[in-house]
């Protein structure tokens, strides 16, 4: 499994970077923006390919994700770029939760987790809130995200946040529901005990796990 400790940053450059990127991710970027925002960055289809936080630098956007999913996001970019006049460089940068129990406890999906190509919704309805904008006009996958979103967002599979001392028997339980899909653990830390994990919607939104342990749906 890939890890969320490390973390890199995308510094971008060019006359097109902040236009280029209003079409690429899910959150609503201008120049100016003053805070980091939660944001995504989605497939043709809706998966998700990363989660990060999005912000600005001498006046130019600064994109702030997981190192492990670094090569997978600057593909994804340069796959898009064709004839925008925008590139970037990569850094090393502190991870902004300080480790993965705060991470966890957040909700905030890390690489293991955008691993199992899953769409936003799945991730709960207030990630959907804090990084999707379906007014600022077209992203990729913006389409497929909008559909579902009007439909009410029901989607099969449930990110769920867990505490326990059980990792595999929390697995196991995870599994036991529904068809073959992305369920099961996906994080955990275990010196806290918490974790994140998937379930099919058909384990209900919260309960008890093996041994004492307990979960709530975050979607």
């Amino acid at each position: 499994m890939v890890s969320n400790a490390q973390w890199s940053e995308l510094r971008f450059r060019g006359a097109d970077a902040w236009d280029y990127l209003q079409g690429q991710m899910t959150q609503d970027i201008q120049p100016g923006i003053r805070d980091w925002l939660w944001t995504a960055l989605l497939q043709p289809d809706s998966t998700v390919v990363a989660v990060g936080l999005i912000g600005q630098e001498g006046g130019l956007p600064v994109l702030r994700i997981p190192e492990a999913e670094k090569e997978f996001t600057t593909n994804r970019l340069a796959r898009f770029r064709l004839r925008s006049d925008v590139a970037w460089d990569v850094h090393d940068v502190t991870n902004p939760f300080g480790g993965e129990s705060p991470r966890i406890q957040a909700g905030f999906p890390g690489p293991v987790e955008c691993e199992r190509d899953v769409t936003p919704h799945t991730f709960g309805p207030e990630f959907v809130a804090k990084t999707i904008s379906f007014s600022k006009g077209c992203f990729t996958g913006q389409e497929l995200v909008g559909r579902l979103d009007s439909r009410g967002g029901n989607v099969p599979w449930r990110m769920v946040r867990w505490r326990g001392d059980r990792r595999e028997a929390a697995d196991v339980w995870m599994k036991s529901v529904g068809p073959v899909g992305p369920s099961g653990v996906t994080s955990w830390d275990e010196d806290s005990g918490w974790g994140l994990g998937f379930v099919h919607r058909t384990h209900g939104i919260s309960g008890d796990l093996p041994g004492g342990m307990s979960w709530c749906a975050l979607a």
